[in-house]
């Protein structure tokens, strides 16, 4: 009997330090749940309390944390890279306060007729990352009708990174955002 029980504590044992091992590897590797939200909060420029967040998912095996997050009623998502924070993707837009009104415009970059051409469209998602025509290579850009709203899907390729913007016509809106590293 003695025999078992020796035989038992030591299988205890190494499944013990097994799992302390897996925490070392685990809190020295990837940052924390907390660090995600704290993260997340600084890129939409909110405080973390105003987010509810449905769920933070490591996915071990890309090495990203995938968070879904509702901020004033809707929902992102975001990609988190685990090892430095850094954002991977998100589909919210940050608020864009530079053209909410065309008539405003003084620099007559954008139209002050009816709506937005898909090349003030183009201008305005080069405005909203610094860059000029000549930095980036443009997909050919499509347009198409959202709940009867006419939406311009702007794509370009800037630094090895693939930049997909929707903009809405009627008053040059960016209704959603993404942005994937181009291997």
């Amino acid at each position: 009997m003695k025999k078992y029980l020796k035989v038992i504590l030591m299988v205890v044992g190494i499944l013990a330090l097994i799992g302390i091992c897996f925490l070392l590897y685990f809190n020295l590797t990837y940052i924390s749940k907390e660090r995600v939200r704290d993260s997340i909060a600084s890129e939409m420029n909110v405080d973390v309390s105003d987010l509810h967040f449905s769920s933070i998912d490591l996915e071990m095996d890309e090495h990203i944390y995938e968070a879904e997050v509702y901020y004033q009623n809707r929902e992102y998502e975001f990609k988190i890279d685990a090892r430095d924070g850094d954002l991977v993707y998100t589909n919210y837009v940050k608020p864009n306060n530079s053209v909410n009104n065309k008539n405003n415009n003084s620099n007559n970059e954008i139209n002050t007729n009816d709506e937005l051409t898909i090349d003030e469209a183009k201008a305005l998602v080069l405005k909203e990352n610094n860059l000029s025509e000549s930095d980036v290579v443009f997909s050919k850009p499509e347009s198409d009708y959202d709940n009867n709203m006419l939406i311009y899907d702007i794509e370009f390729i800037y630094n090895n990174t693939e930049y997909n913007y929707e903009v809405r016509a009627s008053d040059g809106q960016i209704i959603s955002f993404e942005q994937d590293s181009v291997h």
